[in-house]
């Protein structure tokens, strides 16, 4: 789980391909009830999208009790530091573009990305901040995260999934993969429990309070055929293409993964543990009996609903491996049922005729 991987090119490669995939633009865009088929109908469609993509709202599975405390806490810490600082003060307005998700629907908002490119002076700023907190986060990242870490491939996620599975055919014992997917895992992040988390992992003094500023009162104007969109006020989310944003998410997510591996549940390789394999927001709970599985499952629910955070029922799913005379029970998240399928479109990962693991592009 400690070792690293120096080559990256693979997963930088398929990052660049996907970035410079040339958009299909759309003459219709459908937002709720509504449909747009001019210029400016579809630039009001595409304010309006960002606009809820970016404003908080407290859904029903959510516990706002923690959100209330650390807003408490924030002021508190901002009024201490900002004394000792002398207050730093940005303006941070960023571009956003729009880039269609593969095999998606193009005349509706959600079925794009958005990849928000700065001003000069904040992709300066965000290099010198990313080292910066890197320097703190980096001794502390769980080693469960493998996603955009400088000298570890983010393929090693999938390869720990792939031989867990592996190791669990060989010993004939049950393994139980359960995919799980955050919705709008960047776009609706609290910027409150982020900077309040970043405190309590030794972010302090001038650096948390460029931080949050960074994020304090941050609008988007979204990009369309050449137009700009009026401003959109930005009150939660990381921006997407970003310098600082994959650290800032990693240090979001990293207390779920701490406390998984705490817990000791989940499926191991030899005597290493390898519950969650996670690949920044795509986490893969691997274990032995359902009842470790719901136990992960339960500790992951009790993280979300306090960070304010929605696992999609429907993409996550569950796979079994050597299942066969084994009492499977119901596996359950939010009081959904997890869909039990043969195989996951999430693993990277296949096995050659040598037993060799290969990467299928999609």
């Amino acid at each position: 789980m400690k070792a690293s991987n120096a080559d990256t090119k693979l997963f930088y490669k398929l990052i660049n391909m996907q970035r410079k995939t040339p958009l299909t633009n759309t003459k219709i865009l459908k937002l709720n009830e509504k449909t747009a088929e001019d210029g400016p109908s579809i630039m009001n469609i595409w304010q309006e999208h960002f606009q809820q993509l970016a404003t908080p709202t407290i859904e029903e599975n959510f516990d706002p009790e923690k959100l209330e405390l650390v807003e408490i806490q924030n002021n508190i810490i901002e009024s201490i530091e900002r004394e000792k600082c002398q207050g730093i003060d940005l303006v941070n307005t960023g571009i956003l573009t729009t880039i269609l998700k593969k095999e998606k629907d193009k005349t509706l908002p959600s079925s794009y990305r958005g990849i928000t490119v700065t001003k000069t002076f904040s992709k300066i700023l965000q290099s010198i901040l990313k080292d910066r907190v890197d320097s703190v986060f980096n001794n502390i990242q769980n080693s469960l995260q493998r996603g955009f870490t400088e000298g570890v491939s983010s393929l090693c996620a999938a390869f720990l999934t792939s031989e867990a599975i592996e190791e669990s055919k060989k010993l004939k014992i049950l393994l139980i993969l359960i995919t799980l997917d955050a919705e709008n895992a960047f776009d609706k992040r609290n910027h409150e429990i982020l900077f309040n988390k970043l405190y309590h992992y030794g972010i302090k003094g001038k650096l948390w309070i460029l931080l949050r500023n960074l994020y304090k009162g941050m609008s988007i104007k979204i990009k369309w055929e050449g137009q700009c969109t009026e401003d959109a006020i930005v009150l939660q989310g990381i921006q997407q293409g970003a310098k600082l944003s994959t650290t800032l998410y990693k240090c979001y997510n990293n207390v779920i993964l701490d406390s998984i591996l705490k817990s000791e549940l989940g499926a191991c390789i030899c005597d290493i543990q390898v519950p969650a394999p996670t690949c920044t927001d795509d986490i893969a709970v691997l274990a032995n009996s359902t009842a470790a599985a719901q136990g992960i499952l339960d500790i992951v629910q009790h993280h979300t609903s306090r960070d304010l955070v929605k696992i999609n029922p429907t993409k996550s799913e569950a796979v079994l491996y050597n299942a066969k005379g084994s009492n499977i029970s119901i596996l359950q998240f939010e009081d959904n049922d997890i869909n039990i399928t043969n195989e996951t479109k999430h693993l990277g990962f296949k096995r050659n005729e040598k037993n060799r693991a290969i990467y299928q592009k999609e």
